[in-house]
């Protein structure tokens, strides 16, 4: 499914929530919720370190070049994740990010 597509259905169905003007939506990791942004201009999916009990699963070898607003960092590699959204459940692969103090524990980019 493309991201916008997806963007839209959750939009129609109330799915996404809107926090000071960025799209949202809560996910479920295991029994875990959580708040993920829905950026379409992020060019890969994140998962944000303090948001997974087990860092075990973490490829490392997977390490990329992270370029944000902040500056630029390395990720701590990637894992498949499975997250479930609105009873349905997705299987996606990561990319693992060291924590900071946010509401979000995750952003579904591009590639979702």
């Amino acid at each position: 499914m493309v991201f916008s597509s997806l963007i839209q259905i959750m939009k129609k169905n109330a799915f996404l929530n809107n926090i000071n003007g960025l799209n949202s939506i809560r996910v479920k990791c295991g029994s875990k919720e959580m708040l993920f942004l829905c950026d379409t201009g992020a060019s890969f999916s994140c998962i944000f370190s303090n948001a997974l009990t087990n860092l075990n699963n973490v490829d490392k070898t997977k390490k990329i070049k992270i370029i944000g607003i902040p500056g630029s960092t390395f990720s701590r590699g990637s894992a498949n994740i499975s997250i479930t959204i609105n009873n349905v459940n997705i299987s996606h692969e990561f990319n693992v990010i060291e924590s900071f103090d946010s509401i979000i524990q995750g952003v579904l980019g591009s590639d979702f």
